[in-house]
């Protein structure tokens, strides 16, 4: 009897480290997407500006497209992509922070 309550016991941690594990590396693939997103906009200004043919081929495409070459909109979907970023970043961080403090 005793050695299967050793062995539930030890299925029960292996089971709690496995949980652990998938949380940190969901929390780890969320921090990346978060920093893939923070530099986005750079990516972005790169892809539209980066050669003369394609600034035009963008601006003369379909309604979404064509909406690229102008400032404000630029400037909008820059600005939602970093915000985007940094609040996704922070809001791993801070989950991530309360999980720690409770197992402690």
């Amino acid at each position: 009897m005793k050695k299967e309550e050793e062995m539930n016991r030890r299925g029960l941690v292996r089971d709690s480290m496995r949980g652990k594990l998938l949380i940190e590396i969901l929390f780890e693939a969320l921090m990346g997407l978060g920093i893939i997103i923070l530099f986005s906009p750079l990516a972005l200004y790169w892809f539209i500006h980066g050669d003369e043919e394609r600034y035009e081929w963008i601006i003369n495409g379909p309604e979404p497209f064509s909406s690229f070459g102008s400032g404000p909109y630029q400037m909008m979907m820059y600005i939602v992509l970093l915000m985007g970023g940094i609040v996704l970043m922070a809001t791993i961080y801070g989950v991530r922070r309360k999980l720690r403090a409770k197992q402690k």
